[in-house]
């Protein structure tokens, strides 16, 4: 569930690492621009760590308008981000035990973010 309200599917390229979930929550940088190619990947490790991973999903289609309306303006994306992608709840097998766990927007990368960086 997205933010708790909006319900999105998942992908990703292989498990997720149990490693990257010692705890409940993961801070997560989220990447996207358009409507089907968003993700969250946790800032803690880097592409090349074991415990790294990325979960694609398509965003919901009234964050959709409202990324349509203010024109995909970056300092927006970033508010839009904050408000209304802030963390994601998923449910699924981890290390062979089914959890519940949360992908947190890492605040301290997003509000790290300058209009030339925004992803």
């Amino acid at each position: 569930m997205l933010q708790g309200q909006y319900q999105v599917h998942l992908l990703s390229s292989k498990e997720l690492p149990e490693g990257a979930f010692q705890e409940d929550s993961v801070k997560c940088k989220l990447y996207g621009y358009s409507a089907d190619e968003w993700y969250f990947e946790p800032t803690d490790f880097s592409e090349d760590d074991e415990n790294w991973f990325r979960v694609r999903f398509s965003i919901p289609e009234i964050i959709q308008d409202r990324l349509k309306k203010i024109g995909y303006d970056p300092l927006s994306i970033t508010n839009i981000k904050s408000k209304h992608m802030s963390y994601m709840d998923v449910t699924g097998i981890i290390g062979g035990i089914k959890r519940q766990v949360r992908l947190e927007l890492d605040e301290k990368w997003i509000t790290g973010l300058t209009p030339q960086t925004q992803g």
